[in-house]
């Protein structure tokens, strides 16, 4: 969020606004389109529940977001939740990048066994999960653009390679720092979005 942007309303009041601009979205997308939506959990399973009246879920893909920002009386909170649905039974495009084998920094060691089937993964990297904790947060101001909330490149160029074919369209109503545009460009594909802040 930039400054004078804000959006603490009361929660029905939020989860109305969230449908209302939601029903828009679903409305639009064309069959076979992909739909994401990132936010906190708390509001990611009731935004869900009403988009399943429309839509096909496909995942709930968990983001680390790991921060020193313990809540007293409740869970340490660290992850944000990235829905994934799709219009019909099936997404027009779905191709998630294959991932390195994880290791050890200090000893380059593999993080997992894999029970002797080592030599039967692909040989393009490991299927991706549908945790991700290789999705730094942009916090510090050195990787920051604008004061407007930031979200990583890498995780747009993940969801906009998995879900689009160059010279598709994409349609981000919340383009904050302008992130999803940035990386539609980059990967050939075509953008629409729109922004309060500037």
């Amino acid at each position: 969020y930039g400054k004078g942007i804000s959006d603490s309303l009361p929660d029905e009041e939020y989860f109305l606004w969230c449908t209302a601009w939601l029903n828009l979205c679903v409305k639009k997308l064309k069959p076979g389109g992909s739909f994401f939506i990132y936010n906190i959990p708390k509001w990611n399973i009731r935004i869900a529940s009403h988009l399943e009246k429309f839509l096909n879920f496909k995942h709930w893909i968990a983001i680390d977001s790991t921060m020193s920002m313990p809540i007293a009386g409740r869970l340490y909170p660290s992850h944000y939740s990235l829905l994934y649905f799709v219009k019909g039974d099936k997404p027009n495009t779905f191709a998630p990048p294959r991932m390195p084998i994880q290791t050890c920094v200090k000893c380059g060691a593999e993080q997992k066994s894999y029970g002797g089937y080592k030599r039967k993964l692909n040989p393009e990297g490991i299927s991706l999960k549908d945790v991700w904790l290789d999705i730094p947060p942009v916090r510090h101001s050195k990787f920051k653009n604008r004061d407007a909330n930031e979200l990583h490149l890498k995780l747009l160029d993940r969801v906009i390679e998995m879900s689009t074919k160059e010279g598709d369209l994409i349609f981000d109503p919340f383009g904050g720092s302008g992130s999803t545009f940035a990386v539609a460009e980059l990967k050939g594909r075509r953008w629409i979005g729109a922004e309060l802040g500037t």
